[in-house]
């Protein structure tokens, strides 16, 4: 016979797994497995969910991880100020993609300032960036504890999730950060490709579909309406426009137009042209969408994680020196 104190507590568990489950940030799997371990806490202890009570799980929880320690030491303002210098050294270490010193410097201002979320998501940004997917989960998790309502850290667990093919997670992660930040297109963008990877994962790997391209199934990635509305608005952009311009007819003519009249380019495709024009392209996708070219580097990479071990560098670029 357990207590009537033990009984209320397995009741707000249940009333806890219920609202979970009426939540929209799951997965249907999820879902599932959160009633079944509802109804065997009801069963086991006799117990409803459907009684009224005063106590909000979640509320409480917070309350207690969220207190003061005894012994913590005061942050002071010359703390502070100390803190957010490191950051900025580590923000400049990951613009020039010096990835282990941002570590350092973002770690050195965690020290100092414990209670700062910005510090553990960025320190996650360069994590991530060295494949260090599960220390960077960790990070944003320990940002979230902090600041529940930062929704980059949901994003940038949602990329991790995403590099570790669990992207039911991701989804989950990203559908969390969109409620957090409804306006947020990179999200949305991000929660399109996790979602394109989910489908394809799903089907018989030796079944590939004709559309897919080493596992990522381009033909719903491109039929996905986020992602159609991406590519309108970058044609839209007049900068991109110019980009793309300059890149057909330098590929194909050394930096001039086609021999007028003829459809045909005065000369053969430029190598030199062809790189130096899609690395511009490149730089003007990581401008106007810094997030969803981290998010597609993330994907190419799982992609080729089952080839051999290539020496190649990643010179994609983190939006982690945005935060404030």
């Amino acid at each position: 016979m357990i207590s009537e104190t033990k009984r209320k507590l397995y009741q707000c568990i249940a009333a806890f797994l219920r609202n979970e489950c009426s939540s929209n940030e799951y997965s249907s799997d999820t879902i599932e497995s959160l009633e079944v371990a509802k109804q065997c806490i009801e069963s086991a202890f006799d117990v409803s969910d459907n009684l009224d009570t005063d106590i909000d799980l979640l509320t409480l929880f917070a309350r207690a991880t969220s207190a003061s320690k005894p012994n913590a030491r005061a942050v002071t303002p010359e703390d502070k100020v100390k803190a957010e210098s490191l950051k900025t050294q580590g923000n400049s270490f990951m613009v020039s993609e010096k990835f282990d010193e941002a570590i350092d410097c973002y770690s050195k201002a965690i020290s100092l300032d414990p209670n700062n979320a910005i510090y553990y998501c960025n320190r996650a940004a360069a994590k991530s960036r060295l494949n260090k997917d599960s220390d960077c989960i960790a990070d944003c998790e320990k940002a979230l504890e902090i600041d529940p309502t930062y929704s980059k850290a949901y994003g940038r667990m949602g990329l991790a999730y995403c590099n570790m093919a669990k992207y039911e997670k991701a989804i989950e992660a990203y559908k969390k950060a969109i409620s957090l930040d409804p306006n947020n297109l990179n999200f949305k963008q991000s929660l399109a490709l996790a979602e394109a990877n989910l489908k394809e994962s799903s089907s018989h790997s030796s079944n590939a579909s004709p559309n897919s391209f080493g596992g990522l199934d381009l033909g719903a990635l491109l039929s996905n309406p986020m992602m159609q509305n991406m590519a309108q608005q970058l044609m839209s952009d007049p900068q991109m426009q110019s980009t793309v311009s300059s890149m057909m007819q330098g590929i194909f003519s050394g930096g001039t137009a086609p021999a007028e009249g003829t459809g045909v380019p005065s000369g053969g495709p430029n190598m030199d042209n062809l790189l130096r024009y899609g690395q511009q392209f490149a730089q003007q996708m990581r401008q106007t969408n810094p997030d969803l070219v981290d998010t597609l580097r993330q994907q190419m990479q799982n992609m080729t994680r089952q080839q051999p071990p290539s020496n190649d560098t990643d010179n994609g670029k983190d939006a982690a020196h945005k935060d404030p």
